[in-house]
This record gives C-alpha cells, sequence and structure tokens, in this order.
C-alpha cells in the first residue's frame, strides 16, 4: 500500500479484520485510534452501510475540518453524501497513477 511505503500505518477492513471478529468493533477501534481518516469516495462507498459510520466519527471530532482528521479521497465520479459534501476533497477522478 502506498501510504505504508511512505511510512504511514494503516488500517483496512480486507487486510486487518480477520474472520471470527466482530466487525463493528474493529472498525470502532480503528477510528478510536486513528490520526485521520481517509474516506474513498465513490458510488459504492456512498452506498455502504458502514462507510458513513466510518467518516462521521472523524466529521463529529472535527466538525469544521480545521484539524484534518477527515481526509476524503475521490477515485470514481460521485456526488458525497450529506455533510460530506461540505468537505474539499482529494480528486483522483481522471488522474493517471503516477500523478495520484
Amino acid at each position: 500500500m502506498q501510504l505504508e511505503r511512505a511510512g504511514y500505518s494503516t488500517v483496512s477492513q480486507a487486510l486487518d479484520f480477520r474472520p471470527g471478529h466482530d466487525f463493528v468493533h474493529e472498525m470502532q477501534a480503528a477510528v478510536s485510534s486513528a490520526a485521520r481518516t481517509i474516506a474513498v469516495l465513490s458510488p459504492a462507498y456512498a452506498g455502504s452501510r458502514f462507510g458513513e459510520a466510518e467518516w462521521r466519527a472523524a466529521f463529529a471530532a472535527d466538525p469544521s475540518g480545521e484539524r484534518g482528521l477527515l481526509v476524503p479521497v475521490r477515485v470514481q465520479p460521485c456526488h458525497p453524501p450529506g455533510l460530506l459534501a461540505t468537505r474539499v476533497y482529494v480528486d483522483l477522478v481522471d488522474v493517471d497513477e503516477v500523478s495520484a
């Protein structure tokens, strides 16, 4: 993962949540301990049952965005849902991999 190569630690459901563990508990632990939350904006994320819960925790801790706890990154054409629509996002739509 690019972020880890750059020296950041990450938590990802696909890589870090193990079979038999409680998904919601793992998500709460990750959100609670994260220095930042990256919301990967796509139609699938906007339609996710748990995606909103993830970004709302970071939004609640930093409602004005001044601390930069929530970093939205748009990877597919979509409109950010709800209060997330007020956040400036990194736009990677139509950006080549090297530039991204």
